[in-house]
This record gives structure tokens, sequence and C-alpha cells, in this order.
């Protein structure tokens, strides 16, 4: 872990967590209590495999939606 110069010392270092929740309808990534495009950042900084298989999930759901409302019109 890198040392942080803006810590006093003897303060803890900061609690890093990152989330990803899966539904039918698509994701939600949250990292160190931000949403959206700054935790894809930091989720493809910690662990690109995880968002590369997100992205690729989403494709999948837009993809089908694309095909569905094809074959309805």
């Amino acid at each position: 872990m890198s040392s942080d110069r803006s810590r006093t010392p003897g303060e803890e270092p900061a609690v890093q967590y990152t989330s990803v929740r899966v539904s039918a309808l698509g994701m939600r990534v949250r990292a160190d209590g931000r949403s959206g495009r700054e935790a894809w950042r930091l989720l493809w900084r910690r662990n690109p495999m995880v968002a590369c298989a997100g992205a690729a999930y989403v494709a999948l759901l837009v993809a089908l939606v694309i095909a569905f409302a094809a074959r309805v019109v």
C-alpha cells in the first residue's frame, strides 16, 4: 500500500471498498463512497477483469433489448 503524505502520523489509513451490484436491469458500482464514472475508474484500476466482465454484461443487456425491439417492431 502506498504511503499518503497528507495523513498525520498515527492516523489510520482510509478504508478502501468496492461493491458491484448486478441485477437483471444492469449494474451499479460503488467505490470508496463514489458512484458512477469515478467508481468505474477505481474498479478498473483495482480489478480490470471484473470491470471488463461488467462492461460485457451491460453490452449483452443492451444487445438483447435492441434485438427484442427489432423483433417486436
